[in-house]
């Protein structure tokens, strides 16, 4: 009887049994025991049909940590990526050197040829000196480097770091003129010695048009008073005409009565001398070296000896334009022509 009932149970057991809804109270508690006995699962009865569930929890995979050592004999690292900034900017500064670091003294004598530029060093914080074949050099520049004439010898001081252009030619002679440009760089000071080849000086000239007569230019000045003399010399001379007793002579552009002008880029050419008897007159033509128009600064030719300048016929000059500039000076004192008398009781006690 016990057999049979057993039989009868198991196979009861193999039958489909009537299950509760898995979202049901009874359900939810089936599946919690079977989770916690560690029993395989089986699709759930509310599940959709042909959807299994899984025999064990599926947990996600794990994410190693990145490691962040350095490889030991690995493949080298690769470049960083430069922005456009450094790739053309500040990479190229350390990779090139500037043109400027190049720039070398020049040998002590330089041979050079008329209107062929030649470029050198000059010490940027420092006088240099600069040794012509012209008895009166005469600077044409736009520069506004300091520079002085002593003699043959040109001495420049940069005041920055921009190139400084000169053409040199001798007082009257435009045909034989050195073109040199001047780099500052951090070198020593410089000295040197331009041989222009094939150069020949040509001797100062002054041609005497009209001999005057220092009594009558005595009369003239003295016959009003200095105020209008020297309007009067200066309208004279531009009605084109002498005044009365004045000695009249052409120049080739270099007179010790001229005095220094500063004017910038305006060229400044001593043309005309009129001596007279205490006053002197200089005819000088003014050309404008710039691409702009520029005002004719009267007051830029200063000395001890100016009296008065004007200009005539422009005060303002455009591009390459010229006028005349009238300088009105002190005349020199005259040399002493009487001979010296010895003394009678030199040397008598």
């Amino acid at each position: 009887m016990t057999s049979a009932l057993l039989f009868v149970a198991c196979a009861a057991g193999a039958q489909t049994l009537p299950t509760a809804p898995a979202n049901s109270a009874a359900g939810q508690r089936v599946e919690r025991q079977v989770r916690e006995q560690g029993l395989p699962m089986t699709a759930a009865p509310s599940a959709p049909q042909g959807i299994p569930r899984p025999a064990q929890p599926v947990t996600p995979p794990v994410t190693a940590a990145p490691n962040y050592a350095v490889q030991s004999g690995g493949a080298p690292r690769q470049p960083r990526a430069t922005t456009p900034y450094e790739s053309t900017t500040y990479s190229r500064q350390v990779a090139e050197p500037r043109a400027r670091d190049n720039i070398k003294a020049p040998p002590p004598v330089v041979h050079v040829r008329a209107g062929i530029n030649v470029l050198f060093g000059v010490a940027q914080d420092h006088l240099n000196r600069i040794i012509t074949p012209f008895k009166k050099p005469v600077i044409e520049t736009t520069s506004t480097a300091t520079t002085s004439v002593k003699g043959n010898v040109v001495y420049v001081a940069p005041d920055s770091d921009a190139p400084i252009g000169f053409f040199i030619h001798d007082a009257g002679d435009q045909e034989n003129a050195i073109s040199v440009t001047m780099v500052p760089a951090a070198i020593p000071p410089i000295s040197v010695t331009l041989d222009l080849v094939g150069y020949v000086p040509s001797k100062d000239q002054e041609v005497v048009e009209v001999q005057g007569n220092t009594g009558v230019a005595k009369g003239w000045e003295t016959d009003q008073p200095f105020t209008d003399t020297v309007k009067s010399l200066f309208k004279t001379i531009a009605d084109g005409r002498v005044p009365d007793g004045f000695t009249f002579s052409q120049i080739n552009g270099a007179t010790p009565l001229m005095p220094r002008c500063a004017m910038g880029s305006l060229r400044i050419e001593p043309k005309q001398v009129m001596t007279g008897f205490n006053i002197d007159a200089v005819v000088a033509l003014v050309t404008n070296l710039s691409p702009i128009e520029q005002d004719i600064n009267e007051t830029g030719c200063k000395g001890a000896s100016v009296l008065a300048v004007a200009a005539w016929p422009r005060t303002k000059l455009g591009p390459g334009q010229s006028t005349e500039l009238y300088i009105a000076v002190q005349a020199p004192p005259a040399d002493p022509t009487d001979a010296p008398r010895p003394s009678l009781v030199s040397g008598v006690r």
